[in-house]
């Protein structure tokens, strides 16, 4: 067993990559195999995740043909070294440093998940492509000389790459984010009835979970989120009657942000920012030397046009009236300057109608 007193913290660039997104883009499409067509590329200025797809590939560059999950796999590996080597190449003829032009597959941090065949029908035997699955796998704590490592799978982060059964590359979607430097902090204790299921508290192998250990995790917000820093969580896994994993706090850089409801009788109820604590139970926040709190209201027929939400900075907001509304909370934990984002829809009944039309602002 490895006492982890203390978890690695990974800390993100303020300017995102992207001063190589069009050599990153060639890059993709020399190894798809494609010609004179244009292949589709998104870049997410806020993460440095990427979507690149292609409509029909010409030409078959770096797998053979797939039959197999192994062969999927397989596959999926030549992808991402003959693309890296391709990206150090051009990395290296433009005089670009890592920070601006990452390699697009950090092999090192990822482990394959699974593999398997796309379009596949009773009908139909042969399938039309094969999805392999990859996602990162970090360390939880300093590498230290004669011992292993203790590892920790990325919840969102991942990679996933689509081949055609012939071994095309037909697109490839990465939610994987880069660092550029690392913290190590204290590692929260679970609290109990948690503690007990972990078999000593923060005692940990190496981030995989055995039959109902909770297990050290990294998460990775969404590619259109802005992120400072991906931190540890502790991950209770499913008790066995249906019910989701739960994410505690397992550092200072882990928040677990929610939204609470309060119902105020007759009239519409107000919301409220609340963090899991140290005891794994929500309490709630306001403004202060500890926490910044931002919110959008926006009637749930109005999402999406900016004109129509209501922002604020407050601790409270009470909603207007009977509808349904679309609620997205950021907390900002003020000490490590890290910011969570979460969101809600909360149904007011007609029953809890007011006249006023506008949120008010407590």
């Amino acid at each position: 067993m490895i006492d982890l007193e203390r978890v690695v913290v990974y800390r993100l660039p303020e300017s995102r990559p992207g001063g190589g997104t069009r050599i990153l883009q060639n890059c993709l499409a020399r190894v798809s195999g494609v010609g004179p067509s244009r292949p589709r590329f998104h870049r997410f200025e806020a993460s440095g995740c990427f979507r690149f797809g292609v409509a029909a590939p010409e030409r078959r560059v770096v797998t053979a043909p797939i039959t197999t999950a192994e062969e999927a796999e397989r596959g999926a590996r030549a992808v991402f070294e003959t693309t890296n080597e391709l990206v150090r190449e051009a990395r290296a003829a433009q005089r670009l440093d890592a920070d601006q032009l990452p390699d697009p597959f950090p092999t090192r941090f990822l482990v394959h998940d699974e593999s398997f065949p796309l379009g596949q029908t009773r009908a139909r035997q042969e399938p039309d492509a094969w999805l392999s699955r990859w996602r990162p796998r970090l360390s939880l704590a300093p590498p230290r000389p004669g011992v292993e490592t203790p590892r920790g799978i990325g919840i969102g982060g991942g990679i996933d790459v689509e081949l055609t059964r012939d071994g095309r590359l037909r697109a490839v979607r990465s939610d994987f984010r880069y660092w550029n430097d690392v913290s190590i902090v204290r590692v929260k204790q679970l609290p109990p009835p948690h503690h007990g299921a972990a078999a000593g508290g923060h005692h940990h192998h190496s981030g995989e979970s055995a039959s109902g250990e909770p297990e050290l995790v990294y998460v990775f917000e969404a590619p259109h989120e802005p992120q400072s820093v991906v931190a540890a969580y502790w991950r209770i896994v499913s008790d066995g009657h249906g019910h989701a994993p739960l994410l505690l706090p397992a550092c200072d850089f882990a928040v677990v942000p929610g939204i609470a409801v309060i119902s105020q009788g007759e009239g519409p109820p107000s919301l409220a920012a609340s963090i899991i604590g140290d005891d794994a139970m929500p309490i709630q926040v306001v403004n202060g030397k500890a926490w910044r709190l931002g919110w959008m209201v926006a009637a749930l027929d109005a999402f999406g046009r900016d004109e129509d939400a209501v922002r604020s900075r407050r601790n409270r907001v009470a909603l207007p009236g009977a509808g349904i509304y679309h609620v997205e909370l950021a907390v900002t934990h003020v000490p490590t300057e890290v910011t969570r984002r979460t969101w809600r829809q909360v149904i007011v009944p007609a029953a809890r109608q007011r006249e006023r039309r506008e949120p008010l602002i407590v």
